[in-house]
């Protein structure tokens, strides 16, 4: 299969080169996902530069790529809530084979969404780091998944921000959120009660 790797820190997109590797087999408690997009989330290029390797062990070359969906193509051993065909998006984990390539073997513990039909793959490729981020924050905060306090959401309309506003509105929460002026409708269409500059 095809795959997109780096095998040093540094350079950025221009170290990345395609290569091709076998096609992971789903082991015990993992699933084969074909994957049908991937989005390249902020600890991705982070983890290239070298940023965090005191801290994060890389073995490489690393294909990476935190966030991706697809289709489960096949199960392995002891996965029963996941079956060949579901469409799926994933968070997996930064030292595993990661979003850029056609499959990844992931383990079932990753953060793992069936998707409703009205959500294409490219729409839930940008979705779990960043929504996953909100999910605990939330929670965290006493915020999710039932509220009916108050809930300030700083940079409303970033990646994480929007994801923000939205659960907390369907938590039944009273949302106020920070933005440029430009986006105060944006941020009024996704259930922001008060937006402020």
């Amino acid at each position: 299969m095809r795959a997109w790797q780096y095998n040093k820190y540094g350079g950025g997109a221009t170290s990345l080169e395609q290569v091709e590797i076998p096609v992971p087999k789903a082991g015990k408690n993992q699933i084969l996902l074909k994957i049908h997009a991937s989005s390249v989330n902020p600890v991705d290029w982070k983890l290239q530069t070298g940023f965090a390797k005191l801290v994060i062990r890389l073995t490489l070359p690393i294909t990476p790529g935190l966030d991706m969906a697809g289709t489960v193509a096949a199960v392995g051993s002891g996965v029963t809530h996941l079956s060949v065909g579901d469409r799926v998006a994933v968070q997996t984990n930064m030292t595993k084979q990661g979003a850029l390539a056609e499959y990844a073997a992931v383990d079932t513990k990753a953060a793992i969404a069936k998707l409703p039909p009205e959500v294409s793959f490219e729409q839930a490729a940008g979705l779990p780091v960043a929504a996953r981020t909100v999910l605990q924050g939330l929670t965290k905060a006493g915020a999710f998944p039932k509220s009916n306090g108050r809930v300030l959401v700083l940079g409303g309309s970033g990646g994480v921000g929007h994801y923000a506003v939205q659960v907390a509105k369907a938590a039944g929460a009273h949302v106020t959120a920070t933005a440029g002026a430009r986006n105060f409708d944006l941020l009024k269409s996704l259930g922001a009660d008060e937006v402020l500059d």
